[in-house]
């Protein structure tokens, strides 16, 4: 893994332990690709209930060590495909799943409701996210709770 990769991940929350960590490459992309595919479903399928149940599962991610697709993986995923141990989410990483959480809400809302920009946009733009976190290792809800909190990339540089 090179140092830019370590960095960005280090700046979603996870620990120096976590990048040594089996298949850890790939169990980090594990809840932004679920999560974008379930929610690119959702908006072909204009499925509000979808949404509102994307919604509740990233809030209960802002609020617990593992996101609601994680503990898929842990108590599901895994017994067929065991990849290793699921890392906690750190403050980063539970930042995003809320600000996921109302953006799925606002989907949901807008499906509801039959307002094009407000089922659309929101739903857009945590694809987006979500793919771009997932195969680039940049993480937009990382970047702001740096801004926010001002911290560096990582704690080791």
């Amino acid at each position: 893994m090179n140092d830019t990769t370590s960095k960005l991940l280090l700046a979603q929350g996870f620990t120096k332990e976590d990048l040594c960590g089996k298949n850890f490459s790939l169990l980090s992309k594990w809840t932004p690709v679920f999560c974008g595919s379930l929610a690119l479903i959702a908006a072909v399928t204009a499925s509000w209930h979808m949404f509102a149940v994307l919604s509740a599962a990233a809030v209960f991610g802002a609020f617990n060590k593992h996101s609601a697709f994680d503990l898929l993986y842990i108590h599901g995923f895994r017994k067929l495909i065991d990849l290793g141990e699921m890392s906690q989410h750190g403050a980063p990483r539970k930042m995003g799943c809320g600000i996921g959480g109302a953006m799925f809400a606002m989907s949901a809302g807008g499906f509801y409701l039959h307002n094009i920009w407000l089922a659309y946009l929101p739903s857009g733009m945590m694809i987006i996210l979500a793919y771009l976190a997932a195969f680039s290792n940049w993480c937009f809800a990382s970047f702001l709770y740096g801004l926010i909190f001002r911290k560096k990339n990582c704690s080791c540089c």
